[in-house]
């Protein structure tokens, strides 16, 4: 089965988990039977690279590149001021970010929840990246 993910990143689910406190762990999500098999290969190679860029984009505070996978709904939710806010936050509470590491994947409803941890010069924590499966180019 070949995925194709433009603009795909509905929700990323970044460090909120580690800002809210509620650590979030990859065993939560329960894929369910119905959702088509993927190849994680291939997900992971559009996934970390754009995971990787994001985190850079953060780091650097580059809102523009941040934001350039969002689909449309997430752009308009992903403001400059929340941007800034989550920016500052990271760079305060994590220090600069240094590198990610793949966990594991789940498809549910649609979705493919790719799991990694993200380690800063402060901390490490759970990166949950939520993909779109249902948009073809």
């Amino acid at each position: 089965m070949q995925i194709h993910f433009p603009k795909i990143i509905v929700v990323v689910v970044l460090f909120l988990l580690g800002l809210s406190g509620c650590q979030t762990t990859p065993s939560q999500v329960i894929p369910t039977t119905t959702e088509p098999a993927f190849d994680e290969a291939a997900v992971l190679e559009i996934a970390t690279p754009m995971l990787e860029n994001m985190l850079k984009a953060l780091d650097q505070k580059d809102y523009e590149t941040f934001k350039v996978n969002f689909d449309e709904k997430m752009k308009a939710s992903a403001t400059r001021e929340s941007f800034d806010a989550l920016q500052s936050t990271m760079a305060e509470k994590y220090g600069a970010y240094q590198s990610i590491q793949f966990e594991q994947m789940a498809s549910a409803q649609g979705y493919l929840n790719v799991y990694y941890s993200a380690v800063f010069d402060k901390g490490t924590l759970t990166v949950q990246l939520v993909l779109n499966q249902k948009n073809p180019p």
